[in-house]
């Protein structure tokens, strides 16, 4: 069965350079996180940082599809 039938597919443009710059900025604050972590911060320095990589993650997945995160 065929859903889009005589509709048009919404076509997505990724946008490479924001992807990467967001992706790379969150495999960072990952790092950083897991660092924190290995040395015994508290879980509230830990969560912080991990939560902006995750943030950076989901920012990273709009860019790649060229939708707006609001």
């Amino acid at each position: 069965m065929h859903y889009n039938k005589g509709k048009k597919m919404k076509k997505y443009f990724t946008n490479i350079a924001g992807f990467k710059k967001r992706y790379h900025s969150a495999l960072m604050y990952h790092h950083r996180a897991e660092q924190f972590m290995l040395e015994k911060q508290s879980y509230i320095v830990v969560f912080d940082i991990a939560s902006i990589a995750v943030e950076n993650y989901l920012i990273a997945i709009c860019e790649f599809y060229s939708i707006d995160p609001a």
